[in-house]
C-alpha cells in the first residue's frame, strides 16, 4: 500500500494516524513558503530523531551524523555551526519567539544551511540540463554538509558557511556526484565561482541578525 502520509497546514503543523512502524521523513513541495522570508522552499527533506517535535535542517542534519556513526552528534554539530546549547530535537524557535537570543542562533543556522543548498542544487540542477531534480541534489548537498561537520568533528572547529571556501567544497560534493550528468564542467565551476561568493555574502549578513521580529531578516 506505500507509506502512509499527510500534508501540513499553513502553520507547519500536522495529524497522522498510521500502524506503520519507522521514522517520519518531511518533504517540502512548491507550495512549502518559509513564513519568515515568504520565499518558496521544494524539494527539501526534513528528517529529526525519534521522538522530536520539531523537524528542521539543523535536525535532519543531527540524524544524519547520528547515521554515519558520528559520537557525541549533537554536541558536534552545535560546536560545528554555532548553534545555542538547547536540545535539538525539541526547541522550537516560533515559540521561544523571535527576539530570543538562542531562536536567532538557531534561525539564522537554519536559514544558511538551506540558502546554501537550495544555491549549490540550482547550480547543479541547471547545469545538467535538468537530468538531476532538485530533491536528488538537495539530499546530496545535505549529505556533503554532513561529512564536513563529521569531518570537523576530529578538530572540533567549525563548519563556516560564510566562508567561501567552505561554500565552494560543498559544490565540488556535488559536481563529483553529478559529474556524469553535469554538461559542461568548465561552466559548471564559471557559476560556482559567482554563487560562492554570493552565497557566502548572503551568509554572512544572517551572521549579523539578532532579531527576526523585524524586516531586517526578510530583506536578506
Amino acid at each position: 500500500d506505500g507509506e502512509h502520509y499527510t500534508f501540513t497546514d499553513e502553520n507547519a503543523q500536522f495529524e497522522l494516524n498510521s500502524d506503520q512502524v519507522g521514522g517520519l521523513v518531511i518533504t517540502t513541495t512548491e507550495e512549502t513558503v518559509d513564513t519568515l522570508s515568504g520565499v518558496s522552499v521544494s524539494g527539501l527533506t526534513l528528517k529529526a530523531p525519534e521522538g522530536a517535535s520539531v523537524f528542521t535542517p539543523v535536525t535532519t542534519l543531527l540524524v544524519e551524523l547520528v547515521a554515519s556513526g558520528v559520537a557525541n552528534a549533537e554536541a558536534t554539530l552545535k560546536t560545528a555551526l554555532g548553534l545555542p546549547d538547547v536540545d535539538l530535537a525539541t526547541f522550537d524557535p516560533m515559540t521561544a519567539g523571535l527576539d530570543d537570543a538562542d531562536a536567532t542562533e538557531y534561525l539564522n543556522a537554519n536559514a544558511q544551511i538551506v540558502g546554501t543548498l537550495k544555491a549549490l542544487s540550482s547550480l547543479t540542477v541547471n547545469s545538467s540540463s535538468g537530468s538531476v531534480t532538485e530533491q536528488a541534489a538537495l539530499d546530496s548537498g545535505m549529505g556533503a554538509l554532513t561529512g564536513l561537520i563529521a569531518s570537523a568533528a576530529t578538530t572540533g572547529t567549525a563548519v563556516d558557511l560564510s566562508d567561501e571556501t567552505t561554500v565552494a567544497d560543498l559544490g565540488g560534493a556535488l559536481q563529483t556526484e553529478y559529474a556524469a550528468s553535469i554538461v559542461d564542467a568548465t561552466a559548471f565551476n564559471t557559476a560556482l565561482t559567482t554563487v560562492k561568493s554570493a552565497v557566502a555574502n548572503v551568509n554572512g549578513a544572517i551572521n549579523s541578525v539578532t532579531s527576526y521580529s523585524g524586516e531586517s531578516a526578510k530583506n536578506l
